[in-house]
């Protein structure tokens, strides 16, 4: 079967990008080799260039940032295009893949195409869906030292009960965690650390 990997799955803000990079530091310590899927950089790699996509903006702590908006047919072709990419990888390395994938309008569609690249492949992955508040999101989303993304209200269109439909019609094992501070995130690198080896 091989390594088993995991979908970081949550609003813009949830921490995604920090446990990513807190768990590969990890597998790093421990030899275990790795590959993280962003939709981000390959939505600026596609469609960066793009009028109206992307505009310099003044965040609210003062700082100049950029600031980008994907419509829904973009999100939709870079989703395709990453899960293009993760089956490519998986067919010539056996490794640990770490996907993070926010719930924005295409989320159900990005996490099936994933997923249906596991299944072909017959390896395990598990859907990890971070649960904060909204307003904890959205202050993080504004704080980014780089970009800010647009469209903020999108990403929280959907219910506990939709994850939880969403894990079942793709077969995949979910877990549901609470990611409000560095502790919570610690104890969420622990539990993945222990379920992607055990």
């Amino acid at each position: 079967m091989g390594y088993k990997s995991v979908i970081l799955l949550g609003p813009i803000g949830a921490g995604k990008t920090y446990i990513s990079k807190q768990l590969t530091s990890q597998l790093e310590k421990n030899l275990i080799p790795y590959k993280t899927f962003n939709v981000f950089p390959i939505l600026v790699e596609l469609f960066g260039e793009k009028p109206g996509v992307v505009e310099e903006v003044i965040n609210p702590y003062g700082r100049k940032v950029k600031k980008y908006t994907f419509t829904d047919e973009m999100l939709e072709e870079g989703y395709k295009e990453q899960a293009r990419r993760i089956g490519k990888r998986m067919r010539e390395k056996d490794e640990v893949i770490i996907c993070e994938v926010a719930t924005d309008t295409k989320f159900k569609v990005a996490v099936k195409w994933i997923c249906d690249q596991f299944k072909a492949q017959g390896k395990e992955i598990l859907l990890l869906y971070l649960q904060v508040p909204k307003e904890v999101c959205l202050e993080r989303n504004r704080r980014r030292p780089d970009y800010i993304s647009s469209r903020e209200d999108v990403f929280f269109n959907h219910s506990e009960s939709d994850i939880k439909k969403l894990a079942e019609e793709n077969g995949v094992e979910l877990k549901i965690r609470r990611n409000l501070n560095e502790t919570d995130a610690q104890k969420i690198v622990e539990e993945l650390l222990q379920e992607l080896f055990d």
